[in-house]
């Protein structure tokens, strides 16, 4: 208990994992950074990083990744089982396993999500990210294109 001070405190130490699909493809695989920081009962901070990849056939094969560092934050409605609306800002890696496209990073992306988070410390959520992403191939110039899109992922500390 706090009084009427701010208190801060790192709970739900491990490590965050998660997976789930998105738009374009993209597999989503999360690793959190081990912590959670608790702003109050309510809203928290968290730091991660997750790997989007998504995998392209036909005359040749190849696998585009994106790097996603991201703080999300999020307002849970009430203690235990709860619904929950997160923000979150990210800045992607992106790389591109053809010979014919070129991907490069066009700033920061942004997200809004809803979800769930168990009993315990599993929780799924949906939502909107924009990654953006400057991709030229090789009959054109970069075009500013949004990775992200529509999403829904499951998520667990350990």
């Amino acid at each position: 208990m706090c009084g009427d001070r701010v208190c801060v405190c790192v709970s739900q130490c491990g490590v965050g994992v998660g997976v789930g699909v998105g738009v374009f493809g993209w597999l989503w695989l999360g690793v959190g950074l081990g912590y959670r920081v608790m702003i109050s009962q309510q809203i928290s901070l968290e730091p991660a990083v997750s790997l989007l990849l998504n995998f392209g056939s036909g005359s040749e094969s190849f696998i585009n990744t994106i790097l996603l560092p991201r703080l999300i934050g999020r307002f849970k409605f009430s203690e235990g089982p709860s619904l929950y609306l997160g923000a979150e800002i990210n800045m992607n890696i992106p790389n591109s396993g053809s010979d014919r496209m070129e991907f490069d990073a066009a700033g920061p992306g942004f997200g809004a999500l809803i979800g769930y988070a168990f009993d315990g410390n599993w929780s799924v959520e949906g939502g909107y990210l924009i990654i953006p992403v400057d991709v030229a191939s090789s009959t054109g110039p970069f075009a500013d294109q949004n990775m992200g899109g529509p999403f829904v992922r499951l998520a667990g500390v350990f």
